[in-house]
């Protein structure tokens, strides 16, 4: 079985090396499709967020944080963030008023700057905005 003389030793090596190519590809077409969406694989969501949304606009106090991730600038990380910081606040808005009622409410996230708030502003829908002055 070990002899080098043996032929079909050569098709057992090709055939490994070949299921390895395989299963490689595979793996990187599945991380590089995940990675686009800008999504981690245990969402299990795999389709972009349609550019018409964010013409139309994200409204941050009912944005998921995978909308709020594609913004240019927000990772997941500070899209989490964003989500956390939005659900703890809701427990201490009065009723009527909304957890982001200003573009400015935005930088009390860690994260989120006044750079970075202009520069998602054309992306946002904030009813009844108040320009801050």
């Amino acid at each position: 079985m070990g002899d080098s003389s043996d032929p079909n030793r050569i098709l057992r090596v090709h055939h490994r090396d070949g299921l390895t190519l395989v299963v490689g590809l595979f793996l990187a077409t599945w991380f590089a499709g995940s990675a686009s969406t800008g999504r981690t694989l245990s969402e299990g969501r795999s389709e972009p967020i349609p550019a018409s949304s964010l013409k139309m606009g994200i409204d941050p106090n009912t944005a998921e944080w995978y909308e709020f991730a594609q913004l240019p600038g927000i990772g997941e990380t500070v899209a989490r963030r964003f989500e956390m910081f939005r659900k703890q606040r809701l427990d201490e808005v009065e009723p009527g008023h909304l957890v982001f009622e200003r573009l400015s409410d935005l930088t009390l996230i860690r994260g989120i700057g006044e750079k970075t708030v202009l520069r998602i502003r054309p992306f946002l829908r904030l009813p009844n905005v108040q320009v801050d002055d």
